[in-house]
């Protein structure tokens, strides 16, 4: 595996065991007070949109020719640095 692919396929397992955390921090914040679950939904709404473009973003990469790979490298990590950005928001709120 070259390291484009090694780091596409840690990249699309960091964004699973995000998705996943997410899962559980839905189940929290819906037991939690109104407040507490409408910022932590708005952050889990962000990282449900999101996901979709850092995935694909990811898939460019994988096909992208060499002389393109740095440019849509800085896109996926772009897009991943929001879906991070999110979770850890979502966490901070259901965990606060």
């Amino acid at each position: 595996m070259d390291p484009e692919q090694a780091y596409c396929a840690e990249t699309e397992k960091q964004i699973q065991v995000w998705s996943e955390g997410l899962d559980r921090i839905q189940t929290k914040a819906d037991k939690s007070p109104h407040e507490v679950k409408k910022k932590c939904f708005e952050y889990i709404k962000q990282f449900r949109e999101r996901e979709p473009v850092a995935l694909q973003h990811l898939d460019d990469l994988k096909a992208a020719p060499e002389d393109q790979r740095e440019k849509v490298k800085h896109d996926v990590e772009s897009a991943v640095g929001e879906l991070k950005n999110a979770f850890e928001q979502a966490s901070r709120i259901v965990s606060g």
